[in-house]
């Protein structure tokens, strides 16, 4: 049994398991609209090298450790890149093992391209991207409307398919792994005023889902290349110590 696809291979299995036959780009839009990351297997000679931040080093980051061979992954913006333009830099896939990794990042040193024919979709992606094919979202409905130039408020049964042409899509904004933690407290801020507008009485837990589910939908990522997660949330950008709710 297949357990990594490329990409010919990726749209047959999709077909199989959905009566419906599979095109590249409504793959690649799928991916894009619903925050699905694909992975590739780059080229041999590709390194990789693990950053942190030091003051004083040039630029204010220096290289921690270098490493072999890694598969990359392609978040939703690159995903985007490859589909239009046909080749894209990826990330490592690399994930803290201590706490002495966090704050760290990986990148390709130097850096490297991946086109379709680098692709190796993994099973569970495709699963992933077969449930939301299945189960449209509101965020796939808002793509729709804004690219047929209709309403947002109408419902999405009354944009017509023929309207949206998939190559017009604009891209997701590249993931802004700088500001990630004061985007996401703009949100929080603002979320609860929303909560507390409504006569809800919010709290830093009950609000944390929501911004997770934010950040997937808005290509929110750490500087790992990866969604925060709820812990991170709770600890370094919610806690009392980082963030103050509205009054």
């Amino acid at each position: 049994m297949l357990t990594s696809f490329n990409l010919a291979e990726a749209l047959a299995w999709l077909t199989q398991h959905s009566g419906h036959t599979w095109t590249e780009s409504e793959l690649f839009s799928m991916c894009t609209r619903r925050g699905i990351p694909l992975h590739a297997a780059p080229p041999l000679e590709a390194r990789c090298a693990v950053l942190e931040m030091a003051p004083g080093a040039p630029g204010g980051i220096r290289i921690a450790e270098r490493l072999s061979w890694r598969k990359a992954i392609l978040h939703p913006f690159r995903v985007g890149q490859l589909w239009q333009v046909g080749e894209t830099e990826p990330a490592p896939v690399w994930e803290p093992m201590h706490d002495a990794d966090a704050g760290r990042w990986a990148v390709f040193d130097p850096p490297v391209r991946v086109t379709r024919e680098h692709l190796a979709i993994k099973r569970d992606t495709l699963r992933k991207v077969l449930g939301a094919w299945r189960n449209p979202s509101p965020v796939e409905t808002r793509w729709r409307a804004e690219d047929a130039g209709v309403d947002e408020g109408r419902p999405a049964q009354h944009v017509a398919p023929a309207v949206v042409d998939l190559a017009s899509r604009p891209l997701p904004a590249e993931p802004d792994t700088q500001h990630w933690k004061m985007r996401i407290q703009a949100e929080a801020t603002a979320y609860w005023l929303r909560l507390r507008k409504v006569g809800a009485n919010p709290t830093r837990a009950s609000i944390r889902p929501h911004l997770l589910e934010w950040c997937r939908e808005n290509n929110v990522y750490t500087p790992r290349n990866i969604n925060p997660s709820d812990g991170y949330l709770r600890t370094h950008v919610l806690s009392a110590k980082h963030w103050t709710p509205p009054t």
